[in-house]
């Protein structure tokens, strides 16, 4: 039978791998509950329209080109097992897109530059989930 201080050993252990697998990440969002953060802008009838797919783990595709002040509706198609976001943080855009579904939100920058838009979800970015945005005038 395991002493107690080799459970309470173990215990500590794996909590603390469980702590580190749910935080780190290089979104804004990491540690909170993806299912509930959302900051979602209607779709914009006439806009550019752009579908890009999340996969796990990765967008297809990479790139997306914007310009500065004009809305694009960006349309999310989740083909993965899991849940995956599309944030992009120059936009205040943080849209949630569960597995099998697709979702749609409006985004304008109004600044040209080089962003990135990733997956927010703890691990996705650091694994490869961004689209490099190129923004112009």
């Amino acid at each position: 039978m395991p002493r107690p201080r080799h459970v309470i050993a173990v215990f500590a252990a794996v909590m603390a791998l469980a702590s580190a697998a749910c935080g780190g990440s290089s979104g804004d969002h990491a540690g909170d509950d993806h299912a509930t953060l959302e900051s979602v802008n209607e779709p914009v009838d006439g806009a550019e329209e752009v579908t890009i797919t999340a996969a796990d783990i990765d967008y297809r595709p990479e790139r997306l080109e914007l310009k500065a002040g004009e809305p694009t509706n960006v349309t999310v198609v989740n083909e993965g097992e899991s849940l995956h976001d599309f944030t992009l943080k120059e936009a205040d855009v943080h849209m949630n897109v569960d597995p099998g579904d697709e979702a749609t939100t409006s985004v304008v920058v109004d600044s040209a530059g080089q962003f990135k838009a990733i997956c927010s979800v703890p691990g996705h970015a650091d694994a490869g989930m961004v689209v490099q945005v190129s923004v112009t005038q």
